[in-house]
């Protein structure tokens, strides 16, 4: 019986400690999520493309990457009023026509949940696409982590020939 007690003293302070000190995430809502802006940065520079934004149940928005920051060019997306989306889709598209015109080439779709997203207090969050890269970043931290020295293109074109593309 005393065993019984001790291990149930030691469960409940267990879980009362870590009810208490676990740190408090904010989670994007559907009440508190406006716009997400999205970061598009290339290594050579090359910014005719737009980004297109949806989900699963509103009609996508087009917008022209015109606006310029640390990470490349920016489009800001608004969020439909009353949106209760929790699965967005985002992809960045080349065109010289403007946009919501398919020009060619274009990333892949990219999806994300609102439970990534990092809402300030206005309701604005950020996404950063560095080009190569396979994921969305989602703070500055870790697009900053995913802005490297890298290959962007390499081909083995024969025992003696490498063609290759880096990021510098």
């Amino acid at each position: 019986m005393k065993k019984m007690r001790r291990i149930f003293i030691i469960l409940f302070i267990t879980v009362a400690t870590l009810l208490c000190f676990t740190p408090n995430i904010k989670r994007a809502s559907a009440a508190t999520l406006k716009t997400v802006t999205a970061h598009y940065y290339r290594y050579d520079g090359n910014y005719s493309h737009f980004g297109w934004f949806w989900t699963a149940t509103t009609k996508g928005q087009a917008k022209m990457m015109t606006t310029t920051s640390n990470y490349g060019r920016q489009a800001v997306f608004t969020v439909p009023a009353g949106c209760d989306e929790e699965k967005f889709g985002l992809l960045f598209c080349y065109t010289t026509l403007g946009a919501g015109a398919w020009g060619g080439a274009q990333t892949s779709d990219f999806y994300f949940y609102k439970s990534n997203l990092e809402v300030d207090s206005n309701g604005n969050a950020h996404v950063y696409y560095i080009q190569g890269e396979e994921n969305l970043c989602f703070s500055k931290t870790d697009a900053d982590a995913a802005l490297k020295d890298k290959f962007l293109y390499l081909s083995f074109d024969s025992y003696k020939t490498i063609t290759y593309t880096t990021s510098r």
